[in-house]
């Protein structure tokens, strides 16, 4: 929800959780905190996932 007003805090990013700090990929965030911020924050954040995702598969061994 803070995300939504403009504020620039990701656990993932500010204290390195887990294997985030391997991927690249952006922290969205909103103007106004209203109702379409928090919707377009959360299609915007599955976008994100998805990027990561791509990265993470990109680095499991080819089946054999």
């Amino acid at each position: 929800m803070l995300r939504a007003t403009g504020v620039n805090y990701d656990i993932r990013k500010v204290d390195k959780y887990g294997i985030y700090d391997r991927f690249k990929f952006r922290v969205p965030l909103g103007d106004h905190g209203d109702v379409y911020d928090r919707y377009m924050l959360r299609v915007l954040e599955m976008r994100e996932s998805v990027k990561i995702l791509e990265q993470a598969l990109l680095r499991f061994p080819p089946a054999q």
